[in-house]
Order: C-alpha cells, then structure tokens, then sequence
C-alpha cells in the first residue's frame, strides 16, 4: 500500500488514474464527513464542549486525512499531469483545481476555527447556548456538588439566565430568620468583583447573581460592571 502511494505521489500513474481513482474518489467520504461535522455543529454547537478530547481527536484525523488528500495525492496528480506531452487543457484543468484546494484547505481551517472560538454575540441565540454550555463545562469540572462552603452554607448548583451565571445556595436553619442581602453583598464586594472578573475571560458575560434559599424563600444579589469599577 505504502509502495501505491508513494507511485502516486510522485506523478507515476496515468493522469485520469491519479486524478479520479486517487484523488476524487477517496475525497467523496471525507467531503462527506466534513459537510455531516459542519452541520451537526451548526445545529448543535454545545457538541464541542460534550467531550472537548473527542473533538479535537476527530478534527485532527479529518484533517490529516484532507491533507495527507490534498498535499500528497495532489502533488502527484501535478506530477502526472506535467508529464503529458503536452500537458493539455484538462491536465491544466486538474493542476488549477489542484492548487485551489491546497490554498482552500489552510485558509477555510483556519476561518473556521477562529469563528468557533470568538466571542458569542449577545443576540446571537446559538451562540449564546454554546457560551452557556462551555462556562457551566468549566464550573462542573471545578466543582463538584452540592459543596458545602461552610457550617450553614451549601453550593447546590449554578445554571445561566441568558448572559447571567447564576449559583444556587442553600441556608441551613441554623442561620437564622433572615439574610440581610444588601450587607452580604456590602461585605463581600471585593471577593465577589474578583470572581466576575475572573469569569470575564471574553468580555461577555453581563452579571453574576447569588441566589440564597432559606426556609423555603429565596433572596438574591447580582454583580456587574458597575459594581466592580474602581474595586
């Protein structure tokens, strides 16, 4: 096999044999797989996150085998095609369809990856829902819970009200009758301007808000900007 490909590669074969049987042919299942990726990610852009190593093993095997395809089995096919006597209109043809592709490939693999990975547009509704999914990714993996964060606090979960990180409290009885919220958020305005500053990797995120349940009520407290400047 290794000795077929290495014919192949150095223009050995007939033109139309290197041409379709080597390079066309083998593309059709990757153009396949690469149109199938592009839609599912399109219509489920959160799959990126799922399993972020099955991701990138995936992208990277597509893409070595587009260019093992198109670098390889493409520089063959210009070989084959120069060494027509004259090279003709359709060996012409192949070398331009050839060299199109091997600038194509760098260029779309490149695009794509930066639009994948640039901050979501607030009204954009997908893009939101990926950002959504990648930020509650990263606290699962931080945390594991509930989490009790003292004698009479507990971390039950956190969730996102559109651009708002939300974590969830429980209060045990033991606290007492009420939370004066306005104090809590007064005391701990600097540690809580550190946590939304550290969550403000991309700029996106709008506010982070606490929620407090005690005996059955809920209070809660929201960090933004405006909070924040200055601290």
């Amino acid at each position: 096999m290794i000795g077929a490909i290495a014919k192949t590669a150095r223009g050995e074969r007939p033109l139309g044999v290197t041409y379709w049987l080597w390079y066309i042919v083998p593309g059709i299942p990757i153009v396949i797989i690469d149109a199938v990726s592009i839609a599912l990610s399109e219509e489920y852009p959160e799959i990126i996150y799922w399993n972020a190593f099955a991701f990138w093993a995936a992208f990277i095997l597509l893409l070595t085998a587009k260019a093992f395809l198109v670098y390889l089995i493409g520089y063959g096919v210009i070989l084959s095609a120069r060494k027509r006597k004259p090279t003709g209109f359709w060996g012409w043809i192949a070398i331009i369809i050839v060299v199109i592709n091997m600038i194509r490939l760098p260029v779309s693999y490149y695009t794509s990856l930066m639009t994948a990975f640039e901050p979501p547009d607030p009204s954009d509704a997908q893009s939101v829902r990926v950002y959504q999914e990648q930020m509650l990714r990263q606290a699962r993996a931080q945390t594991s819970l509930p989490k009790q964060i003292d004698s009479v606090t507990t971390l039950e979960g956190f969730t996102f009200d559109g651009l708002t990180f939300v974590y969830q409290y429980a209060l045990d009885e033991e606290f007492g009758d009420r939370l004066d919220i306005e104090r809590l958020k007064t005391h701990r305005l600097p540690e809580l301007c550190k946590t939304f500053a550290s969550m403000q990797t991309d700029g996106v995120l709008e506010r982070v808000r606490y929620e407090y349940s005690l005996h059955g009520e809920t209070v809660s407290m929201t960090i933004d900007q405006s909070d924040c400047d200055g601290k």
